[in-house]
């Protein structure tokens, strides 16, 4: 079955949950209540901050395979643009079967939702390490 990468839904979120806590466990040791009551936790802290958060996942069939958060901020004005915003990729992940296969490099370029008038940019560059490459968001100015 192909994998699909799209938006997150609010119908994810506990699946996210459970995913961003396999992903600390592959690099930490966890010392908490277990994972329903992690999910419980990441899901009441989900809802009040999911406007400043942009998410997207990678499904193969029914079963979320990979994910990738993108944190939206604002930024201080300038002059001719009030309306400015700053995206973080934040928590990008791929179960250990799906790696190298491009999954993760596409999860960026659906989590972020345009930002203000201009279109975003995201690429390779000095970012955060998915896969073999590393990426940045930033806006683009056309003209």
């Amino acid at each position: 079955m192909a994998i699909v990468v799209r938006r997150a839904t609010d119908d994810d979120v506990p699946a996210l949950a459970r995913l961003r806590r396999r992903s600390h466990e592959e690099r930490h040791e966890v010392d908490d209540d277990g994972e329903d009551a992690y999910v419980r936790d990441f899901v009441a802290w989900w809802s009040p901050r999911a406007d400043g958060f942009r998410a997207a996942v990678a499904v193969d069939g029914d079963r979320l395979v990979g994910m990738g958060f993108l944190a939206v901020v604002d930024r201080v004005p300038v002059p001719g643009d009030v309306d400015r915003h700053h995206g973080d990729i934040q928590s990008m992940y791929v179960v250990p079967e799906h790696r190298d296969a491009g999954i993760g490099g596409r999860i960026p370029t659906r989590s972020c939702p345009p930002c203000g008038p201009f279109p975003p940019r995201i690429g390779p560059g000095k970012g955060h390490p998915v896969g073999k490459k590393r990426w940045w968001v930033g806006r683009h100015r056309s003209g």
